[in-house]
């Protein structure tokens, strides 16, 4: 689907989740002045694709995409080089992959908040470095930094 800069579709997306669009309705919506990019609905209508986002900016180590590729190499040294991974234009990361067992979204880590950050947004009591395996919603893909593999 298509996504404005601001990363959010453009209308309802929705429907998207149970119907594909058609090649008509493709090309209408990705020849609009305003699409900025592309979104992947996720879940079933996809073939079960599925994007867990690493945002590395609430990482205070700056080592948060290095553990996480050493996790994976040690649970399965051949999965790293099955998934692909896209940088973000905020500094982070997007791995895809394809997983059948299609559940809720869940935060998979969480830091408590600095005190910069508390006193800047004091509802919010900590940062997701690591968090979203999107299961069921739309995923923004930056077309223009594609990896395909992780850090090294």
């Amino acid at each position: 689907m298509p996504v404005l800069a601001t990363k959010r579709p453009p209308g309802y997306w929705r429907k998207y989740q149970q119907f594909l669009m058609s090649d008509r309705k493709i090309i209408h919506v990705f020849d609009q002045p305003e699409t900025y990019g592309i979104a992947v609905v996720c879940g079933k209508i996809s073939g079960d694709f599925e994007g867990l986002d690493a945002d590395c900016k609430y990482d205070l180590s700056g080592t948060l995409m290095n553990r996480f590729c050493a996790a994976i190499r040690a649970g399965d040294s051949g999965l790293l080089r099955r998934l692909v991974i896209a940088s973000t234009r905020n500094g982070g990361y997007h791995i895809y992959y394809r997983c059948p067992d299609v559940g809720r979204n869940l935060i998979l880590a969480q830091r408590p908040s600095t005190p910069e950050e508390a006193d800047h947004s004091p509802q919010q009591t900590g940062q997701e470095p690591l968090g979203n395996p999107v299961k069921r919603g739309n995923y923004y893909c930056p077309s223009d930094k594609w990896l395909s593999v992780c850090l090294q």
